[in-house]
């Protein structure tokens, strides 16, 4: 399955302002996130290997780990 998401505004900001500040920090072996990542329309494009970085996902109801791009 794929899908792709748009978002903008005060929506993308508060999306990032969680990502960089809770999600980002529970990753293990963080590194950083590449400067190649950010394309030059300024679109970022990653990773993430588990969905349960995000702290609004309880782990105890979880049956499937996926990943994101």
């Amino acid at each position: 399955m794929g899908m792709k998401v748009t978002i903008r505004g005060k929506r993308m900001w508060d999306f990032i302002e969680r990502l960089v500040s809770a999600a980002v920090p529970r990753v293990r072996d963080f590194r950083g996130i590449k400067e190649s990542s950010v394309d030059e329309s300024g679109n970022l494009n990653i990773g993430i290997k588990e969905h349960m970085i995000f702290p609004e996902i309880a782990p105890e109801y979880v049956k499937n780990i996926f990943s994101l791009q």
